[in-house]
């Protein structure tokens, strides 16, 4: 009985140690990720260095609420094996999603109409800008439909796509039968957010690699994986609102003008996208009201051919 109590203890250690090296190369890729970016996009310096990292075993792929990005590390080396841009593609769209305030917006919208929109606002914008280190094998295929979009929504922002999306749902079904070609995260972590107490997140850590990641220039004082430490870093680092949200996207605009008039840099859809959501005169409410208050009898029309 021992002797078989310590070969299981052998095998459960080797098991536990398989899983932290596969933690440990997960969150390398995500950093290289990042990294690819920043070479490419300084103006994007404060949001790419705002979220923790946090690897996990219960996400599927990836998940951004403004306050973290979570990824699971099978998607992840599975994702860099198959394609090595893949990664970095999806890091930059949840940045995206971020800056162009798409978590903070979705109470009371078509859950459907707005994901796939702000999926299609995001691609687009990272299509306009053409990097070497996003560029996908599908690229090809979702320009051939972004052109055909574009007769109907020639400015590409996610406001303007969900309008088109809800308004005519004839239409819309040809983009929802391709919706998985624009999906790179899912959006099931997108805020309003609830306190999570730390100890349900059983599938969930922050290595000491991802919180130096995330402070930047500052130190990060890591000591060991567990609750206590990531109640701490939710409190300290976590605490990103829509207004604070706003503030690293007014940055990366007013960086991105500069970029784009010295580089010749092409960034069509991204300013596009960062107007609409900068934009002093938009009143929020306002837009709710219209587009939802007539439009729930309608989302069953669109739903696929």
């Amino acid at each position: 009985m021992q002797e078989l109590t310590a070969e299981m203890n052998e095998i459960l250690d080797e098991q536990d140690a398989e899983k932290a090296k596969r933690r440990e190369l997960a969150t390398r890729v995500m950093l290289f990720a990042r990294d690819q970016i920043m070479v490419s996009l300084r103006f994007l310096d404060r949001a790419l260095f705002r979220m923790p990292l946090v690897p996990s075993d219960v996400v599927e792929s990836y998940g951004v609420d403004g306050r973290e990005i979570r990824f699971g590390v099978n998607h992840v080396l599975e994702s860099f094996s198959r394609e090595k841009n893949r990664c970095t593609r999806a890091f930059l769209h949840m940045i995206f999603h971020c800056i162009f305030s798409h978590p903070f917006q979705c109470e009371n919208l078509d859950g459907e109409c707005w994901n796939l929109a702000c999926d299609i606002a995001v691609e687009a914008s990272i299509l306009d800008l053409d990097l070497a280190d996003t560029r996908l094998i599908a690229d090809e295929e979702m320009r051939r439909l972004l052109k055909h979009l574009k007769r109907e929504v020639p400015a590409l922002t996610a406001e303007k796509i969900y309008r088109f999306l809800l308004d005519d749902p004839s239409s819309a079904a040809r983009y929802f039968a391709q919706e998985e070609l624009f999906r790179q995260d899912d959006h099931r972590y997108w805020i309003p957010p609830r306190v999570t107490d730390a100890a349900q997140r059983t599938g969930d850590t922050i290595t000491a690699d991802t919180m130096t990641a995330m402070v930047g220039c500052h130190e990060a004082d890591t000591g060991e994986e567990g609750a206590d430490q990531l109640e701490d870093i939710d409190e300290a680092l976590l605490g990103q609102t829509r207004d604070e949200w706003a503030d690293v996207s007014q940055h990366a605009k007013t960086d991105l003008e500069t970029f784009s008039r010295e580089q010749g840099f092409g960034a069509g859809s991204l300013l596009w996208n960062l107007k609409e959501t900068l934009r002093e005169k938009y009143d929020y409410g306002e837009f709710l009201k219209k587009v939802c208050g007539a439009r729930r009898g309608d989302a069953y029309k669109r739903r696929r051919v």
